[in-house]
């Protein structure tokens, strides 16, 4: 069994997602991406369910947000931590992200170092609970 905190990254863009894993990975997380929202439907459906999900708002089959709303609905991922990413971030899209049950919403790109502080805090939060 890997102790490692496993990440979901559902992005539809290769050259972040590719830089986001070496990067997650250097620091320690197993990540499995998905560039759909149906692959990622079916991921979440897998045998281990991630510890922490990133989710591009935008997808090219759907909005994150709405698969958002179907995570918070389920019992098996109703707490998953999920941080929201946009490239289109604004305050009215951020509220939107919240509003749906995201636990942190960032601009793309993010500073790598805020996104794993996010991500560390987070994971810490559910452990405590």
């Amino acid at each position: 069994m890997n102790n490692k905190p496993l990440i979901l990254f559902i992005e539809d863009d290769e050259d972040i997602l590719f830089n986001a894993c070496i990067m997650l990975e250097a620091e320690g997380y197993v990540v499995k991406t998905a560039m759909t929202l149906a692959a990622a439907r079916m991921e979440l459906q897998g045998e281990r369910i991630p510890e922490l999900l990133l989710l591009d708002v935008m997808l090219p089959d759907g909005e994150g947000l709405d698969l958002l709303k179907e995570i918070r609905e389920n019992d098996m991922t109703a707490d998953l931590p999920v941080i929201c990413l946009t490239a289109f971030g604004g305050t009215s899209d951020a509220r939107q992200g919240f509003v749906a049950g995201a636990n942190a919403y960032l601009s793309k790109p993010c500073d790598e170092r805020q996104l794993v502080e996010v991500m560390a805090r987070l994971l810490q939060e559910r452990k405590d609970d």
